[in-house]
Parts: C-alpha cells; structure tokens; sequence
C-alpha cells in the first residue's frame, strides 16, 4: 500500500461539499502518516511545482501541528535524484519561516528530516508553513509525542484554496492577554474560519476543531481557553 495512516483518533468534517478537514484529536508516539510513491498521493493530478526548483512540490493537501511534536522526513530514492545541492536550496526556499528556523534539522545523503515542537509564532495573519515539500516517492510524518494534533485540510482536484494562519495567547490574566482576540476579514467569495481551540466569535461560544463560514465581512475572535491556539482561515 503506497499511503499508511496509523494516527488513532481523527475527526473528520465536510465543509459544504467544498472541502473536508480532518483533526487528529490525539496520537501515541510511533504512529505516522507515510507515503511509499509520490504519484499515488490523493488528488496526486492537482499537484504544482515550484516555479524555479521542479523537484519542490506544493503539498496537495495542507497540513498543520497544532499540539505536540512531530518529526517530517524525505527519503531519496536514486530515481527521485536529490543532490546536497537541492536540499540547501530547499533549506533557503524556508529561511525566515519561523517554524523551520526553530526545527531541529538532520540530513544525510539518503534523507531529510525536520523536527517540529509545537509554537505559536504568526501573531497577525500570515501564509502558513510548510508550503512547499521535496517531490520524494517516500515520506513520512511521525508523531513523537503524545497527545499530538494535527490539522489536515483536504480540497478536491483543481480546487485552488488558500490558507492563513493566526495564533492567540490564552485567556488569563498574564503576558499574552492583549493577543487573545483577533479580527478575521473575509478574504475572496467561499471564506471559512477553523478554531483551533475554545472561541468567541461576536459574543457566541464556537467550540475547538469547528469550522464556520465567513458570512459578513469580518468578525472578532477571542480565545476563551486557557492555552495558545491558532485559527485558520480558508478561503477562494
């Protein structure tokens, strides 16, 4: 089988036929999701490459760490022909990310792989991480800590959606509490918001891991749970 999943708990949801989110509500160490050939991917047919470097793909489907720590690796097969060359370059394609300056990085001549903790660096709406990845046949994502969570946006072939991404400080009386609201404006005709954790939108509850469509052309969210959260925006 090409595609494994072993993450135990997920939550999946469909969003007006329009595209599906699935949210791993927790995870054991050891489990994955892994690919064996890079053309048997979903959606494999929507795939883009950079427009300079065509061994660098955008991901067909985004994904994003919202608890936890999880280690991301390419393995180079000789026909997948990944030189040193391409993994600086591919290295200085993420520079000033701030989820892959704090990655602990390891690279040999058979892989590449990232570490990442859990962190809450966009604090106004930013262009998420990770955009692109290495056009691998084999790759892996492990959970290496328990209670990971993941969020997985899943859109249909030759749709082209976009994401931001914005993280809030937990409600308590503390050093975060002026970054415990935000305000979303609707971007483009379909505009949808996924809560990461416990909100407030308009002074009503939403509850963490619900996605709701942007209506009218903006709305404040405060976070109402104790933790850091981040908020997604989807949008056409």
């Amino acid at each position: 089988m090409a595609y494994k999943n072993t993450i135990s708990y997920w939550k999946p949801f469909n969003v007006d036929n329009k595209f599906n989110v699935s949210t791993a509500t927790g995870s054991f160490v050891g489990e994955y999701l892994s690919r064996d050939k890079f053309n048997e991917q979903v959606n494999f047919e929507s795939v883009e490459y950079h427009p300079e470097y065509p061994k660098f793909n955008k991901r067909i489907n985004s994904y994003a760490l919202l608890k936890g720590k999880i280690k991301v690796t390419w393995t180079f097969d000789p026909e997948d022909n990944i030189t040193n060359e391409d993994v600086t370059l591919y290295k200085q394609l993420n520079s000033g990310d701030p989820e892959h300056e704090s990655a602990v990085i390891e690279h040999d001549s058979e892989k590449l792989s990232f570490t990442y903790q859990e962190g809450y660096y966009q604090h106004d709406w930013s262009n998420p991480s990770n955009v692109y990845e290495i056009a691998t046949n084999k790759s892996k994502l492990e959970i290496l800590e328990e209670g990971t969570q993941l969020v997985c946006f899943i859109f249909d072939k030759g749709e082209k959606w976009n994401t931001k991404i914005i993280c809030l400080g937990p409600n308590t009386e503390g050093e975060y509490i002026n970054d415990t609201m935000t305000v979303a404006n609707k971007e483009g005709d379909d505009c949808y918001i996924y809560f990461g954790g416990l909100c407030e939108v308009n002074g009503k509850q939403i509850e963490e891991f619900t996605v709701k469509k942007l209506t009218s052309e903006n709305i404040t969210i405060k976070n109402l749970s104790e933790k850091q959260i981040k908020i997604f925006k989807v949008f056409k």
